[in-house]
């Protein structure tokens, strides 16, 4: 099928006569003819004032690749709108402890979902895939986090020194300040309040024990 067989099909899917879309296009009727019959070339600038009349592909027409039926404006910015929404699990009842850690129960999260654009430039958010938001309970971390407050988390994310981490041990969450030294595998897990004790992962039964669950990536700030 050559691009007038093409222009032709799609003529007639939207119903046009080849008077009615000369019209359109102003210019003659003769024209749409001589381009169906094969006798002029379909040019790509013509292809394209063709596409927004029948709402057809201009590729198509102009190649056969690709779909004819070229998507709505609406149709468009609702993929657009789906590729700029991240869900996030948002875990209710899980908290992870800034004092003397919280036992957690096994729950399924809720789905939020958030504009891309606002993770991204608002709370400098740069990886969607695996963000959960859980809430902090105590205040071995004043003055940076407080009671109460909601942490975004990257879960599995590679900690580095200084990161805000979550801390599994032993079934109780923890959020911490990681500190590590280079080349050792032992590490610590600081409070920021002075009135807390660090917890130092100084052995490998502790080391067994403990697991970074992810690393915070932004908090929820309560007023």
């Amino acid at each position: 099928m050559n691009a007038g067989q093409r222009l032709k099909e799609a003529r007639k899917i939207r119903g046009y006569t080849q008077s009615d879309l000369g019209k359109r296009l102003g210019v003659e009727w003769t024209k749409i003819k001589d381009i169906e019959a094969g006798k002029l070339i379909l040019h790509a600038d013509f292809a394209e004032k063709i596409e927004n009349i029948l709402s057809v592909s201009g590729w198509w027409l102009l190649t056969g690749k690709g779909a004819m039926l070229a998507q709505s404006s609406q149709e468009k910015n609702s993929r657009e709108d789906q590729n700029n929404v991240v869900s996030l699990n948002f875990y209710d009842n899980i908290y992870a402890s800034a004092g003397y850690g919280a036992i957690n129960d096994h729950i399924q999260p809720t789905k939020m979902d958030f504009d891309r654009n606002f993770l991204e430039k608002v709370l400098g958010i740069k990886k969607f895939d695996r963000l959960d938001i859980i809430r902090v309970v105590g205040d071995s971390m004043l003055p940076s986090i407080r009671d109460g407050e909601y942490m975004i988390l990257e879960s599995g994310a590679n900690a580095k020194n200084g990161d805000t981490v979550i801390a599994n041990i032993k079934g109780e969450l923890y959020i911490k300040r990681l500190s590590k030294t280079p080349f050792q595998k032992w590490f610590r897990l600081e409070s920021e309040n002075a009135e807390y004790q660090h917890i130092d992962i100084d052995s490998n039964e502790k080391l067994e024990a403990c697991s970074i669950v992810g690393v915070v990536r932004c908090k929820i700030k309560l007023y």
